[in-house]
């Protein structure tokens, strides 16, 4: 065999090591959307679970016409929604309660910490809670009617 027609095949290492690095680029941005992916998912969810816990309150204050209050209680870092009297704390097992179910879901502000349902002709004190993690905040709004 003559060694000018002698092919090597194969990639050289500079080769190698720049498709590793585009590799290594786009595995970094799509792990940090990803992230936040998940983050936004965890706090849509977590809205999600707040309104169904209003509604089921407001439907319970409607059904049995009779006035309910949910508490938002927060203590350090952790916040709870309870229904029924402000004092009580999240263990308590006595009444409704929403606990957290995403960890890095904490509400960023809210009109009061009080929210109250009135059965008589199904209405509710005005307010709105703002849930907020890295992803964004979102607005839970909560109207007269």
């Amino acid at each position: 065999m003559d060694k000018s027609t002698l092919v090597y095949a194969g990639f050289s290492l500079p080769e190698l090591l720049i498709a590793l690095t585009i590799v290594a680029l786009l595995s970094v941005g799509g792990i940090q959307g990803w992230t936040a992916y998940q983050q936004a998912v965890r706090l849509e969810q977590q809205a999600q679970l707040v309104m169904l816990f209003l509604q089921r309150v407001q439907a319970n204050a409607y059904w049995y016409n009779d006035t309910r209050a949910v508490s938002v209680i927060q203590t350090g870092d952790r916040w709870c929604l309870r229904e029924g009297e402000a004092s009580l704390t999240c263990n308590e097992s006595s009444g409704g309660r929403l606990l957290p179910s995403a960890h890095d879901v904490h509400i960023a502000a809210m009109t009061r910490p009080t929210i109250t349902f009135h059965g008589l002709r199904n209405t509710a004190q005005a307010g709105h809670l703002v849930l907020e993690n890295g992803a964004g905040r979102l607005r839970i709004v909560i109207s007269i009617w």
